[in-house]
């Protein structure tokens, strides 16, 4: 039990009453104020000092819990460092971007040589396309060999050279043999194929004429038409009997709707094969026989060939094939 005082007296009183014996005055107040001052100040405690530090320490905590310091404020010139900054910062960020894409832009575009314009860029690009455009029709020109077909000479060495080009045989003439072959075009190089070896020369396309090879050029002496079917040159002659199926597979030979051409040693009828392989017979330098055995065309079949005119006359039948 505690004493406290009345309010308005000063008369100790017990805790427990309600009011003061001396004045009448309610004691409720003062009992409040009792609990107030012993939250406050707590009564010192001399046998547990330090029991009583650590009690007056929580409740000075509890006093000042809540009333904890504000933060300090940031002030404006920090403000203005700090927007300072971050402004900085992306004005590089764009900057950067914009080098980049300065950068990459210009690795596209055409390198100016030093001393260089935009009139002498326009002037090379035309001359690209100016190149361009005989470049391809160069290749045009290649596809064009009907400058090849006629009679072509030159001296060597060794004596005189002469070649005469159909639009599917070659004639080769050295003076001492002659031999006529097939030949093809790869590019700008012309094979005439022999029987037993391939022969080779260089076409130049541009001033068109033939490389014989060593520094001789072949030129173009004579003109003559020729075409598969007909043979118009009376130098032609049948020196072998190579030179003959050379003559014949280049050749198609026709009477109205049928024709016969002879390929790997056999003849064909409208393209069929119809023999197996082919023999000849005999041979003198314009005329030939060859002579065949055909299931399909009743036995043994013989043909006459003329490289005079390019006729092809069925023995058996006396057909005549052009």
């Amino acid at each position: 039990m505690g004493l406290v005082k009345c309010k308005k007296c000063g008369h100790q009183i017990s805790d427990r009453a309600f009011r003061c014996p001396k004045c009448g005055c309610s004691v409720e107040k003062a009992k409040a104020e009792l609990v107030n001052s012993e939250r406050q100040v707590p009564c010192a405690n001399p046998l547990f000092p330090k029991k009583q530090e650590g009690i007056n320490h929580v409740v000075a905590e509890e006093k000042n819990k809540g009333n904890l310091a504000p933060k300090p404020k940031m002030s404006e010139t920090s403000k203005d460092e700090k927007y300072f900054s971050i402004a900085v910062i992306v004005c590089v960020l764009m900057v950067g971007l914009i080098i980049l894409g300065f950068i990459g832009r210009c690795s596209t575009k055409r390198e100016v040589p030093k001393g260089g314009s935009v009139e002498k860029i326009t002037e090379e690009i035309g001359k690209d396309a100016s190149e361009s455009a005989l470049s391809a029709e160069s290749r045009a020109n290649n596809n064009d060999i009907s400058w090849l077909y006629g009679i072509w000479e030159c001296t060597t060495e060794y004596g005189k050279l002469q070649i005469e080009i159909s639009e599917s045989t070659i004639t080769y003439k050295d003076g001492f043999d002659t031999e006529r072959c097939s030949y093809r075009i790869d590019g700008n190089v012309l094979r005439m194929q022999g029987a037993s070896y391939t022969t080779t020369f260089s076409l130049d396309f541009k001033e068109r004429r033939i490389d014989m090879g060593e520094g001789h050029w072949m030129h173009k002496v004579e003109s003559s038409d020729f075409s598969p079917r007909q043979h118009v040159s009376s130098s032609y002659s049948f020196q072998s009997a190579q030179d003959v199926i050379s003559y014949l597979s280049s050749h198609n030979f026709c009477n109205g709707n049928n024709c016969i051409t002879f390929q790997d040693m056999c003849l064909y009828t409208n393209g069929v094969c119809a023999t197996g392989a082919i023999n000849i017979v005999g041979y003198n330098e314009s005329q030939a026989v060859v002579e065949a055995y055909s299931p399909l065309l009743g036995g043994n079949v013989r043909f006459k060939v003329d490289n005079r005119n390019g006729r092809l006359i069925d023995l058996n039948t006396g057909d005549m094939y052009n």
